[in-house]
């Protein structure tokens, strides 16, 4: 998911963790059941193992893929990525949705 503000997990009990942006602005989220490596190694959608744990991928920027066609795999400009490294925040708090009230929570985490 692109352009996320905030994001909650919660397990069956209602407690679990707030996921929101920091003043650099929105941010790209991916929880899963399955770990980069598994994804990764699969040949087959049946390789997939479940965990019984998300995995949880939170970055800021994304370069593009490709270019426009499959003969002249160049990324235009304007999508490249182009500085050696690049800082974000992230914030992480507890969360419990039988005692808390998500929307003063969501609204006190973002900037």
């Amino acid at each position: 998911k692109t352009d996320v503000r905030w994001m909650a997990l919660t397990n069956h009990e209602k407690t679990g963790l707030l996921i929101s942006h920091g003043e650099e602005g929105p941010l790209n989220m991916n929880p899963s059941i399955y770990t980069i490596e598994n994804v990764t190694e699969a040949q087959h959608p049946y390789d997939l193992v479940e965990q019984e744990f998300i995995t949880m991928t939170v970055d800021w920027q994304q370069s593009g893929i490709g270019g426009d066609d499959s003969w002249n795999p160049r990324t235009h400009p304007e999508f490249q990525l182009t500085e050696n490294s690049y800082k974000f925040s992230v914030r992480l708090s507890p969360l419990n949705m039988d005692n808390d009230d998500i929307a003063k929570k969501v609204s006190a985490t973002l900037p």
